[in-house]
């Protein structure tokens, strides 16, 4: 099942690595809203569970949820009711995109595939959105490479997040507990991920996907 396989795929690590099972503390917390009825994405609770994990891993105390302003954008019919040929069935209960609003002030900048930066919120008003499109409230979606600057800290660590899409609604709990956070996701990032992580001082490299990832 889903948890042999994340203890086998852990097993094959070196040990200079710390594996973070987010599993069992998710299993814990399955009466709540953690997964979309619509989507294949956990919501922002879901995310903030996996990110306290992370934490106690790290061994740094995570910062209390109700800390944050709670967003709710509501409308969202995500990929299974797009690959189920948008199921009437699904379309009558649509999801809410649960959001928790960093309250550090940030710069954060995105370069997309073409080199083109843009400055954008690391949680966007996605009220308005397509219904399909919500989900990508959380750091502007998937983009090759963004960068996460935390004003408020005037020094700290570095981490660079290596991501697919489940890192999205992760990433902006790392936001007190770094003074910078690069972000690659590698199936758009085309040069080297060891030349990157030598050019800059990273304290932390953080791999966060969906399993079949």
């Amino acid at each position: 099942d889903c948890g042999d396989a994340i203890d086998y795929m852990y097993s094959n690590l070196s040990g200079s690595v710390k594996s973070v099972n987010t599993l069992p503390y998710l299993i814990a917390h399955n009466k709540e809203y953690l997964y979309f009825r619509t989507d294949h994405h956990w919501n922002g609770i879901g995310a903030y569970y996996a990110y306290e994990q992370f934490i106690y891993t790290k061994g740094v105390t995570p910062v209390p949820i109700k800390d944050y302003k709670t967003l709710h954008f509501d409308g969202f019919l995500g990929t299974f009711y797009s690959s189920s040929g948008q199921s009437t069935e699904l379309a009558k209960t649509p999801d809410t995109v649960i959001a928790y609003e960093p309250f550090n002030n940030v710069d954060f900048t995105i370069t997309q595939k073409d080199g083109a930066s843009f400055k954008w919120k690391v949680i966007a008003d996605a009220t308005d959105y397509a219904q399909s499109m919500k989900y990508t409230a959380f750091i502007g979606a998937d983009q090759p490479y963004s960068v996460i600057e935390n004003l408020d800290k005037a020094d700290g660590e570095t981490c660079l997040v290596i991501k697919d899409s489940f890192g999205n609604a992760f990433i902006p709990f790392l936001i007190p507990h770094y003074k910078t956070i690069h972000i690659i996701d590698p199936r758009h990032y085309e040069l080297a991920l060891s030349e990157f992580s030598q050019n800059k001082k990273i304290d932390d490299i953080i791999f966060i996907s969906n399993i079949s990832t």
